[in-house]
């Protein structure tokens, strides 16, 4: 399973208001995403849940599906909803590119102020090339034919994740499989939505 333990995603600095649609940048995604403002959330938790809702497709597939948290995480600031749906668009994506006899594991840590979150596989991977492209909206793959989870799954995560104050990474290795990381900050150190300029 290809996973750099290393990287970290970098501050976007992207301003919202909570309680209104906030509109997706036109050139990626054409729709809209209900903001219901920043709450204390266990991620970790969240995750778990989100595993279970999956578990029956990734058995039926034949692919391990799995979580892991490193005790002891702290809250962070998030929009539940949203972040379930990052969630859930970042696994049925690993599901969907994960052969028969593959694993799909997610891995929640603490990353310096905040919580960091790894979606993995052991697909076929992203070709090089590719790469800079798997959040374009209807991005299709080229020889490895991996897709964007149903042409829209990873824009809307990456708006999504980018709502929150941060920014989504992809790496990936032919052969060797590919990893999705966003980091949350930690309840403490973020701040609201409400009170950016």
């Amino acid at each position: 399973m290809f996973c750099n333990r290393t990287s970290s995603p970098t501050p976007a600095g992207v301003s919202i208001t909570p309680g209104r649609k906030c509109c997706r940048n036109s050139a990626t995604i054409s729709s809209t995403l209900f903001w219901s403002g920043l709450r204390p959330l266990a991620l970790a938790e969240l995750a778990s849940d989100v595993v279970q809702k999956f578990a029956l497709a990734a058995g039926d597939a034949g692919v391990e599906l799995a979580s892991r948290a490193e005790p002891g995480l702290p809250l962070v600031d998030a929009d539940l909803g949203l972040i379930e749906r990052v969630l859930d668009n970042l696994i049925d994506n690993a599901l969907q590119h994960t052969p028969t006899g593959g694993a799909v594991r997610i891995t929640i840590d603490a990353f310096a102020d905040g919580v960091r979150v790894r979606v993995a596989d052991t697909g076929a991977g992203i070709a090089a090339a590719d790469l800079p492209h798997v959040f374009d909206r209807h991005w299709r793959g080229g020889a490895s034919g991996r897709t964007g989870g149903a042409g829209l799954g990873l824009a809307i995560a990456r708006r999504i994740v980018e709502m929150h104050g941060t920014t989504i990474q992809v790496e990936s290795e032919p052969a060797h499989g590919t990893c999705f990381t966003f980091t949350l900050p930690g309840e403490r150190s973020s701040v609201h939505a409400a009170e950016r300029p």
